[in-house]
């Protein structure tokens, strides 16, 4: 960021281009304000945002200056103020719409710069019902006015009142070295979703971001009482595609204590037949950083699995949950053929019965779940001893109570 007495802004807003109206101002102090707390962490990622799309637009002569946490100079020496003005506002728009899945346009903050001498920038904010005709001309969508004041419009996501979720563990055996060593999130709400939370994608971000948290303490918890045992996070596609998904569990990743990430497999989820190798390469790599694994559950028939392999991921599996026996195994086979020789963890989950549980052993898959291994519990437990032979007993000793 460059101080007001900077040689490189004197030029940005020499007295000339001020004149003419081509030196304007976007400030980022409504994004700031529904981030809060966040605010600090958030900054980076927003900035980043707001300099990609200014780098798409902006032409061969017109730069950008960032002046302090949420104000960008914008210059644009061959533009005329309205010009100047309604780019300024399609930017700062479409950065809202990006961050925060709407945009309140009065809240908009797009300024003129009146005068920068004397290590002071001085503005005249564009407001009310002239940012309203402005909006109008650059082809925005805008409410219609009451008494010159914009109505407010919904609060979003960062304001609304979340959805309350309950946590529970399914356990997951390590087949391989006979144990349970894993636990796997699954989560149902308390309370239904309202407003804002009626989109399926902001509930499932709801949901991830109090995964997160309840996984966090949980898992300091036992790690403080010397209990270890691995924690899995399903995370759904949808959210780590949209933005604001993106920035929100960044932000909660990077707050996590190091000691946690060893302990920890993120696990993308739902994810649509066709999808690039390039997209879910960039997904992996996001998380990577925050935990011990990133794996992803692939969609059960896909007609090769080795596609997946150069994605970045260190993990892969399928559910087999509904699916028929001739199904599953046709494809634990073929996720076993997929990855053979290569250093990638398998799983299935949704292991209905014993003989699918050997097969899948037998062929080297390395994680199991499902009703055969055990039902969700409340809380995690230590890592334990189960052998496969205690696991078909217990299946039979049930089969001949039923």
């Amino acid at each position: 960021m460059l101080s007001p007495a900077n040689p490189v802004l004197q030029i940005a807003a020499s007295p000339a281009l001020i004149e003419r109206g081509c030196v304007q101002m976007i400030g980022l102090e409504q994004i700031q304000t529904e981030i809060g707390a966040r605010w600090e962490k958030r900054k980076q990622t927003v900035w980043a945002h707001l300099e990609a799309l200014l780098s798409q637009k902006l032409g061969p002569t017109d730069f950008y200056i960032q002046i302090d946490d949420t104000s960008f100079l914008i210059s644009m020496p061959t533009a005329q103020e309205e010009e100047a003005q309604i780019f300024c506002l399609r930017v700062a728009h479409d950065l809202h719409e990006s961050l925060l899945g709407r945009c309140e346009t009065a809240k908009l903050r797009i300024a003129r710069v009146s005068s920068a001498h004397d290590g002071e920038i001085r503005t005249v904010a564009v407001a009310g019902e002239a940012l309203h005709t402005l909006a109008a001309r650059a082809g925005l969508r805008v409410p219609a006015l009451h008494n010159g004041i914009l109505p407010s419009e919904k609060r979003e996501l960062l304001h609304m009142s979340a959805p309350r979720f309950h946590h529970e563990f399914l356990p997951v055996w390590d087949a391989q070295k006979e144990a349970l060593t894993t636990y796997r999130s699954v989560s149902r709400p308390e309370q239904p979703a309202a407003g804002a939370f009626d989109s399926r994608v902001k509930v499932e971000l709801a949901l991830a971001i109090s995964r997160i948290g309840d996984i966090a303490s949980r898992l300091t918890a036992h790690l403080a009482a010397g209990e270890r045992f691995m924690m899995w996070l399903p995370l759904p596609y949808d959210v780590l595609t949209s933005a604001i998904g993106r920035m929100e569990i960044a932000g909660i990743c990077r707050g996590l204590s190091s000691d946690l990430r060893p302990y920890l497999i993120f696990e993308i989820v739902d994810l649509p037949e066709g999808v690039p190798q390039s997209r879910l390469s960039e997904l992996a790599g996001s998380l990577r950083p925050f935990c011990r694994i990133v794996a992803a559950q692939l969609p059960v028939r896909t007609a090769n699995y080795s596609a997946f392999l150069g994605a970045g991921l260190q993990g892969i599996g399928i559910s087999v949950a509904g699916c028929t026996a001739a199904e599953i195994g046709n494809d634990i086979m073929r996720l076993s053929h997929a990855v053979k020789k290569q250093q990638v963890m398998t799983f299935v989950l949704g292991v209905p019965r014993v003989e699918i549980l050997q097969a899948a052993r037998a062929l080297g898959i390395h994680l199991l779940s499902g009703p055969v291994i055990g039902h969700s519990m409340a809380d995690p437990a230590p890592i334990r001893r189960l052998s496969a032979q205690s696991i078909c007993q217990t299946a039979g000793s049930s089969g001949a109570a039923a």
